[in-house]
């Protein structure tokens, strides 16, 4: 196995520490938090939507998305996009609403609706209910999620489809430790150690070590 010197490990795990110090400070500038929305904001910006999709105006309705809008199902069929959202919501323009009351709460906008929907040679037309949970950033609609039958509460989780991401707040106090382990502790560490003897040496002290037990056992012998 490759042994390295005792300064070559420190060099290394004042790399790492720098390298982990370096990730995490980028880590932070990128998940920095988005602008907040007020309740206010919020409310208004789903009445703006509502009326829009009520006029069957698709360019107003879109006007209350932002610029990377998503549609998710409680179906798992998803969409995102400003092209993928306009066309869904320029085939769901021809339904018509029967609205809830809105509740909101932060930058997020929840309420029931019951949709009639004439499809195609279909009679008749289609009615269902669906519960819609808007979230808003920025002052427009950033994700758009229905849930069919109005099982919000069972599906919420897998709808939102939030991805798994890492927290970073511990990766700054990791890098700093480590930091500190390599510029303070390490160096101290390593001057208290004893010299380290060579294969040679080591061996010559267990010949003499060897030596002078079978001695003793002659002496205790005779």
């Amino acid at each position: 196995m490759r042994r390295y010197a005792p300064g070559v490990r420190y060099v290394g795990v004042l790399w790492v520490a720098l390298v982990l110090a370096t990730l995490a400070a980028l880590a932070a500038t990128a998940c920095a938090p988005p602008q907040l929305t007020s309740s206010d904001d919020a409310a208004r910006v789903v009445e703006d939507f509502i009326a829009a999709r009520e006029a069957r105006d698709l360019d107003a309705t879109m006007a209350s998305f932002g610029d990377s809008p998503e549609l998710r199902s409680s179906q798992g069929v998803n969409w995102s996009g400003r092209d993928a959202v306009r066309a869904i919501m320029a085939y769901r323009l021809q339904d018509t609403y029967t609205l809830g009351d809105r509740h909101v709460s932060g930058d997020t906008v929840t309420w029931a609706e019951h949709v009639r929907r004439t499809v195609s040679g279909a009679t008749p037309p289609a009615n269902f209910d669906e519960e819609v949970e808007a979230t808003v950033v920025g002052g427009h609609i950033q994700r758009l999620v229905t849930y069919l039958g109005g099982r919000r509460g069972a599906s919420a989780a897998a709808a939102s489809g939030e991805p798994i991401t890492l927290s970073v707040p511990w990766v700054l106090p990791l890098s700093l430790g480590l930091l500190l382990f390599a510029a303070v502790v390490w160096p101290r560490s390593q001057s208290r150690l004893p010299p380290r003897q060579s294969n040679g040496q080591m061996l010559l002290a267990l010949r003499r070590y060897a030596q002078s037990h079978d001695t003793q056992s002659s002496e205790e012998r005779s």
